[in-house]
């Protein structure tokens, strides 16, 4: 699996990569996220899908949410903020929700965030010298530009858009670029600064492609992953095969314990797992789950207009077919 980094978002999102943000990105708490996977640990499993997309991690996301935060505000507190937003980012990302329980609200791998960022020499350094406090940075909700509430666009949400709808193959680098110029940092209905869209029909498009993504995450395919992969990480913490702290390594070195333990069997049929069967009553072969899931979608404004919900009847269409699901079917992977 190729985890190298491929900017070609970045050179996107910004015109310039501050010597700075590239030193705060350095920060040891930071190059973990190199191998945490962005996809919460379904690149490793066999569905066809997965294995046409192209890794992405954290890292990845995090320097790119940063650089879109830097572009529209010049702020290096917020640009930090946003840097450090997935820090506490535990193995397989939200599939650690699912093990706690909390996939709806995806609050469980915040929590450590500020402790992180506090104890870190490198990142209380840097911060010294940029005349910053852990304060100032430790919670990118303060930004609204870096994160509001959904389903507004924010720095996070459009990063997240364009990166994994490029390795979907939903979208191509032009019409990501072409998005991105058209947007500006406008004042929405609350009377808070928001990311919008000039054109409407740019806004159309983006709010499909966003609930193509949608489709993705919430999709029988990963909902069944993640809860797969989130009772195998109970059972190993339950065993003491992995201890809590292990969670907020990196994925190679859990893997390599899951694979030495009594759990490799669990987790080389997570990694086998290739094709789904639905059935509206629980089967008696396999392991049989109904999985509901966070439904995330965007609905950008369109500056002077509106948001694009209430402006146009296919994306509306649209947005209420997803949010209609009701996930009532028990799904097994064979």
């Amino acid at each position: 699996m190729n985890k190298t980094i491929h900017p070609l978002q970045f050179r996107i999102y910004a015109e310039e990569f501050p010597d700075w943000l590239k030193q705060a990105a350095k920060a040891e708490e930071m190059l973990r996220l190199q191998d945490i996977d962005m996809f919460c640990g379904m690149i490793y499993t066999g569905f066809s899908f997965y294995r046409t997309v192209r890794y992405l991690s954290r890292y990845e996301h995090s320097i790119g949410t940063a650089l879109i935060t830097w572009h529209f505000t010049r702020d290096p507190a917020m640009t930090l903020a946003s840097l450090y937003h997935d820090i506490a980012t535990p193995v397989f990302s939200h599939s650690v929700d699912f093990m706690a329980g909390d996939h709806q609200n995806q609050s469980f791998t915040e929590g450590r965030t500020h402790q992180i960022i506090a104890d870190s020499p490198q990142i209380q350094r840097q911060l010294q010298e940029l005349g910053l406090t852990t304060a100032q940075v430790d919670d990118y909700h303060l930004y609204p530009i870096a994160d509001n509430d959904s389903p507004q666009l924010s720095a996070d949400r459009l990063e997240y858009t364009c990166s994994c709808g490029l390795r979907f193959h939903t979208l191509n680098a032009d019409q990501a670029a072409a998005w991105y110029q058209d947007l500006r940092v406008g004042t929405n209905e609350a009377g808070q600064p928001e990311l919008m869209f000039a054109d409407r029909q740019k806004a159309a498009a983006f709010a499909h492609a966003a609930l193509a993504n949608s489709r993705v995450y919430a999709g029988d395919m990963d909902r069944y992953g993640m809860e797969r992969i989130g009772m195998l990480l109970k059972q190993a913490l339950e065993r003491k095969i992995l201890t809590p702290e292990d969670l907020w390594t990196r994925e190679t070195q859990v893997i390599r314990k899951l694979k030495e333990s009594d759990l490799a069997g669990e987790w080389y049929s997570i990694r086998r797992m290739g094709r789904l069967e639905t059935a509206a009553e629980k089967g008696t072969d396999g392991i049989w789950l109904r999985v509901d899931a966070k439904k995330r979608w965007i609905n950008p404004c369109v500056e002077n207009q509106g948001r694009i919900y209430d402006l146009d009847d296919a994306v509306r269409a649209d947005a209420d077919a997803f949010l209609n699901q009701d996930f009532q079917e028990y799904i097994c992977a064979r």
